[in-house]
Formats: structure tokens, sequence, C-alpha cells
């Protein structure tokens, strides 16, 4: 039987900030272990960094984010202990902390040594998927399937752009597209041209050479579109434009709305809220968006996780690591990660 302890090393968010302003280890936080029903403890074998996470690290007031807390929301693990939930001690899982700051987390995060939380947030893990590829998994994976499934519809034989296929999020939409019978075309730099085909991709633009819509304003696409996913939020343009391969009932969906990619600041919140205000109310005559835009925010209810562990098991989504840090470099991995060069997951490893 596995000892519970009180407390826990996690790396605990003390005020606003960069991560190496904002972060400290804490060798005293507490393990929740007093669980309700339908919840679990999980002691964390591997979690991955996000860009939510250091951006809402930089950017919202400690009132608002319920400062201190632990950092980060994707993780994998073992469960050591149980309350009415569908899984067994010993049950190997990976999972996600919602980033909705409705939702009650009590503090806690993936970037600590367990975590007490509801089992519907969880998926099991085959034996066949490492965990560090299994801790970079749910949030992107819920995102793509909110987006492409809950949200598009995608069909068999439609075609679908994925902007930024080699991001996290890309190379889960890339897979999930083709697992539903679609066509895709992404966009990533040259040098992860390999990387989006071994997952999915048909077709690949590289965008250093030409962006996305002015290489379909040159040389439009053979078939229009149906769908267009941005994982980016860099290029305006390809939203602007989307008149020109987007059919007229095609779908523009968007994890941020374009334009306002890299670091949060008041400048780009404000640049979000013009794009908005200009898709919204801008009519098409005077010059404004041929299509509504559509901002994915991932669902906290966790009904995406049993058709993403069904996927996962199946072989249809694998997990894509782009670099591995001990626990202890975890400043190191948000360096990483804050480069944007990412292909894949950034993952920390907590239990080794």
């Amino acid at each position: 039987m596995t000892t519970i302890p009180q407390t826990q090393k996690a790396w605990r968010i003390i005020r606003r900030g960069s991560p190496a302003h904002a972060l400290e280890l804490c060798n005293d936080t507490p393990v929740l272990d007093d669980l309700p029903g339908g919840h679990v403890l999980v002691k964390i074998k591997t979690a991955a960094l996000n860009p939510v996470g250091y951006k809402l690290m930089g950017l919202l007031p400690n009132l608002l984010q319920k400062r201190p807390l632990t950092a980060e929301y994707d993780f994998a693990g073992v469960i050591v202990k149980q309350n009415g939930a569908p899984f067994s001690v010993g049950d190997h899982i990976f999972g996600e902390i919602p980033a909705d700051g409705r939702y009650p987390n009590r503090g806690q995060g993936a970037l600590a040594e367990y975590i007490a939380i509801e089992a519907k947030q969880l998926a099991r893990k085959p034996d066949s998927v490492t965990w560090e590829e299994a801790a970079g998994l749910a949030l992107v994976g819920r995102t793509a399937i909110d987006a492409l499934v809950d949200m598009a519809q995608v069909k068999p034989g439609q075609h679908i752009f994925i902007n930024g296929g080699s991001s996290s999020v890309g190379l889960a939409a890339i897979q999930i597209a083709k697992a539903y019978g679609c066509t895709v075309v992404t966009s990533c730099s040259g040098k992860n041209t390999d990387l989006v085909k071994r997952y999915g991709a048909d077709e690949v633009l590289d965008y250093t050479v030409s962006l996305p819509h002015e290489r379909f304003k040159k040389d439009p696409p053979s078939q229009m579109f149906d769908v267009v996913f941005d994982t980016v939020g860099g290029d305006v343009g390809l939203y602007l434009n989307s008149g020109s391969y987007l059919k007229s009932e095609g779908r523009f969906i968007c994890t941020v709305p374009p334009g306002t990619a890299g670091s949060p600041s008041l400048r780009s919140s404000l640049k979000a809220g013009s794009v908005m205000v200009r898709a919204n109310l801008q009519p098409r005559f005077l010059g404004g968006p041929h299509h509504k835009l559509e901002v994915c925010y991932v669902r906290s209810d966790g009904r995406a996780m049993p058709l993403l562990e069904k996927l996962v098991a199946e072989g249809k989504i694998r997990g894509a690591v782009d670099s591995v840090y001990p626990f202890s470099d975890v400043l190191k991995a948000y360096d990483r990660i804050m480069t944007g060069h990412a292909s894949g997951k950034v993952v920390v490893q907590v239990d080794v």
C-alpha cells in the first residue's frame, strides 16, 4: 500500500510575472487526500507545460487567479486513492485540470507530486503510451475534439486547413481530422514538414516562404475548405481573407483571436477585442470578414475524455514530445516553451 504524505513538493505561483519571477519551489504544499465522492488522488509521474500557463501567470493579478496556487494543468500518473470513482488504485491515467478559472481546483496544479481531482477529468493510459507522451495529451486532445468534433462536426471527405500544424494542438487536430476521414492541409516551418506528415497531414505549406492567406490568394486550393482551425492566432490576414479559400458555409475556428499570438499584454488584449468586434459587427459590404469568427474554449465538464481515451487506445492519437526536463529544471522548461518553437509538448518528469 502506498503511504500518502501530508505535504509535497510543488512549483507554486506566488505572484504575477514571468515564470522566473512568479514561481517558487515549495516543499510543504499540503496533499489534499480528503476526497469528495467521484474523486481520486493521483501520484503524478509527468506533467506538461502549456502556453496558457505562462500567459495567465503574466497577465492576471493575484486576486483573480487566487494565488498562491500550483502551476500547470496537464499530467499523467498513478491512482493511489479513490472515493466512488470508476478507477482502481494502481490504474495508470492521464488528465487535465481545466484552465477555467471557475473550476474548483483548490489551488492545485500539475507541477506537484500529487493531485486530487474529479475522475471525469481523467482517461486511462494504454501501456503502449509512454509517461512522457501521456502527460501532454489531455488539454490539446480536448481542445481539438471541442473544435473539430463538437463545433465543426467534421465528416468524412471534408477538406480541413489547420494553421500551425506543428504546435501541440495542431498535431492533435491533424490526427483527429484524419481519424474522421478528412483531407488535411496544414502550415508549419519547413523544418517541421516531416513531423506533421508523420502525424497525418496530406499537404504542408511552409509559412516562412509565404503566409497561408497569401499562398491561397496566389494559388487557390483545388477544393475550398470546409473548416479552418487556427491554432496560432498570429496571422490576421488568414481570417480577413477567408472568403478566398473557405466555403461560404465553412467554419473558421480558432484557439485565440487572430493577431494575438505571443505573450499577453494590454496591446494584445485590445487587438483581440478589435478583431472580435470587427468579426461580429462589421457587415461584409463595409469590408467586414466573410465568416463568423468562432473561438474554441475547452469545456471543463470532461465530456471529451471518453472519446479521447478511445482514440488514444486505438492508436489514432499519439502524443508528441519536444523535450523533457527534470522537476528541478522547471524554469528551463518554461524557457523552452516560451521560445514559441517547441514541436510538441515540453514535459517535466515529476516522479522518476
